[in-house]
């Protein structure tokens, strides 16, 4: 470990300890709350609740403050661009959104603030240590999460493209992420009907993920592909399963749909 993320950790780490006495104090509502970042420079957020999931943000690095014992209530937020913006929502425990404009600068920009509270205009609640303020997310925010593409906190993220057997001949299908998590892993699958004479239909009433089956949601954007003309057709697949499954043991109910043929006109 370098001696410039030990002195960021041991920054970090003493105000917290402090109870953040420096922190900038902002009530938040329904309305956006703008935050400037430095470029380069990671900003703490704290809530009065832990996050339980962040709307999908690529020009920001977005973790707990402290990585050993991580508390989601405590953020810590990373400008990966010198100049834009970004809408950033927040998710907590107790379902409040934190909804925050996200303004970047360049290094130039000296800015005081480096610890930010957010708080909610009806109440100031203290953050406890009991199990009510735990991010609990149960398996269909975890769909939600998925169909939204955000993150979510306690869960591993990993995007990937493994090929996955379909069973069926100019079928493809491809797992392109996965979550990870205690209770629950989602899952995120593209299929892409190649067939050039024919469609198929996907019932996920009768999808299978193991043997006893372990899927507990799932959500397909289109339940019908036709027939490749100029390009493939596809759609997307999210399946939320117990911690114990396995993605390549799921049995997909795929039917090839073959065209109706054009009935001949008859003679007057």
């Amino acid at each position: 470990m370098s001696n410039t993320i030990l002195k960021i950790i041991t920054l970090i780490s003493l105000l917290v300890l402090s109870d953040f006495a420096l922190a900038k104090d902002i009530y938040y509502g329904s309305g956006i709350e703008t935050v400037k970042l430095v470029y380069g420079q990671p900003t703490i957020f704290r809530f009065h609740k832990q996050v339980r999931t962040i709307s999908q943000i690529h020009r920001f690095d977005i973790q707990p403050a402290d990585q050993n014992d991580p508390d989601y209530s405590v953020l810590t937020v990373k400008p990966r661009f010198t100049k834009g913006t970004s809408k950033a929502v927040f998710i907590l425990s107790d379902g409040s959104p934190v909804n925050v404009k996200l303004v970047m600068a360049s290094k130039s920009y000296k800015k005081s603030e480096a610890f930010y509270d957010f708080k909610p205009k009806s109440q100031l609640i203290e953050r406890g240590s009991d199990n009510s303020n735990l991010p609990v997310v149960t398996e269909i925010e975890l769909m939600k999460a998925m169909i939204r593409d955000d993150l979510v906190t306690e869960y591993k993220k990993k995007n990937l493209n493994k090929w996955i057997n379909s069973h069926f001949e100019k079928v493809s299908v491809y797992l392109k992420r996965i979550y990870t998590g205690k209770e629950y892993n989602g899952y995120v699958f593209t299929i892409i009907n190649n067939r050039r004479y024919s469609g198929i239909s996907i019932d996920i009433k009768k999808l299978i993920l193991g043997d006893p089956n372990l899927a507990v949601l799932s959500q397909i954007d289109d339940e019908f592909l036709p027939q490749r003309k100029k390009k493939s057709k596809s759609t997307t697949l999210r399946i939320v399963a117990k911690s114990s499954a396995t993605y390549g043991n799921v049995t997909l109910p795929i039917t090839i749909v073959k065209p109706k043929k054009k009935s001949k006109k008859g003679g007057k």
